[in-house]
């Protein structure tokens, strides 16, 4: 004989949280120039999971913003590469859409549209600890990659350039503004940080991420290069 608090459970099922559809998702994070991409390139092979990268997806979500995110629907209305033209390094680091957890948001949308039968590795700049937490079941599910000021400002010259003009400079106080804040973030909700600056191998770095996400073992073929950037 079922009970009355058996019956309403079946009359109304619990929704899944946002945590649970995505339990198979593992988040690379962290600032500018420390080698996410490369760690869930290498990770992706190691583990064979999925690995979605962020930053390409940028320019549609961007596309398909609204009102309801100021800061990206903003960006849709400027020139190409205006984004710097007449704002402080403070300035631009407010205006940052992933800030306020905008990209985010399209992230997740994207997420919840794959299948979910196996595991995804996702490599984004634009994740703060205090946003992701939420989407989590246990917080070694996202790592944060940090590099020191020194080694992305080498990444940094290599990308763009030997000389640092007035936007590359002006993008490098706003990256340690992040860096920052994804820092002491991660340190209140217990987020695993890992800092780069350059001595450790890419193996060595993409070892200590899977150890933290909880991958398990490897079975795809190992590399013991140094990493990009």
């Amino acid at each position: 004989m079922t009970t009355t608090s058996e019956r309403f459970d079946a009359a109304h099922p619990r929704q899944s949280t946002l945590a649970e559809r995505l339990a198979h998702v593992r988040w690379i994070a962290g600032g500018t120039g420390a080698g996410k991409s490369t760690v869930a390139d290498r990770l992706g092979e190691l583990f064979d999971v999925a690995v979605v990268h962020g930053d390409p997806a940028e320019p549609g979500w961007i596309a398909r913003s609204g009102p309801e995110h100021p800061n990206l629907f903003a960006l849709s209305r400027l020139p190409p590469g205006s984004f710097w033209a007449g704002r402080t390094a403070k300035q631009a680091y407010r205006a940052t859409p992933s800030v306020h957890g905008e990209t985010l948001a399209h992230l997740v949308q994207d997420l919840l549209a794959l299948p979910a039968d196996r595991r995804i590795l996702v490599d984004y700049f634009g994740v703060l600890p205090r946003h992701v937490a939420p989407l989590l079941s246990r917080p070694g599910q996202a790592v944060f990659l940090l590099p020191t000021a020194e080694w992305r400002h080498g990444v940094m010259l290599g990308r763009h350039g030997p000389v640092v003009d007035e936007i590359l400079a002006k993008r490098l106080v706003r990256d340690g503004m992040w860096d920052a804040r994804v820092r002491k973030q991660a340190h209140r909700l217990g987020m695993p940080v890992i800092s780069v600056d350059g001595t450790r191998s890419g193996a060595a770095t993409a070892a200590e991420v899977a150890e933290h996400l909880d991958l398990g073992p490897a079975h795809g073929p190992r590399d013991s290069g140094h990493g990009g950037h």
